[in-house]
């Protein structure tokens, strides 16, 4: 069952849900934050782990993070989350595939390589040479 057609979204083994914010935050997920082609993603899907271990942080991540705060576009255009994300993660030094997922719904919400090249000769200085450096071997791929 396609989790956001069928409106029925599994969290953890004793959790369910019907309604609320999960079916924007999938269908927002899917709209920027996927390649072209690929299935739908859940968010739970590449933290397995950490989703069957914490249900509760699952939810709130797709419900919240992806249902309600990446949807604010009037509050903050994607682009500039996108922007932010990206600076927050190399600024924490996080340079992991969730910096190359979030590199690539960059250039999925208008950021274009230019835009990118320059934001991360920027971030170098604040945030690490080394973390820069190894976001633009990632920003490369996406």
């Amino acid at each position: 069952m396609d989790p956001v057609r069928g409106g029925v979204f599994e969290v953890g083994p004793h959790t369910r849900r019907s309604e609320g914010p999960r079916p924007r935050g999938h269908a927002h997920a899917a709209r920027v934050l996927r390649r072209p082609g690929d299935p739908l993603p859940h968010q739970c899907t590449s933290h397995r782990p950490a989703c069957d271990f914490a249900p509760e942080f699952a939810r709130l991540n797709d419900d919240i993070l992806f249902g309600e705060v990446w949807n604010r576009e009037a509050l903050l255009p994607l682009k500039l989350r996108s922007i932010a994300t990206v600076s927050a993660l190399i600024g924490k030094g996080i340079v992991d595939g969730s910096l190359a997922y979030h590199l690539h719904s960059a250039r999925n919400n208008g950021v274009t390589k230019h835009e990118m090249a320059e934001i991360l000769t920027h971030i170098a200085f604040y945030a690490g040479w080394p973390n820069a450096w190894a976001a633009f071997k990632m920003a490369k791929e996406a």
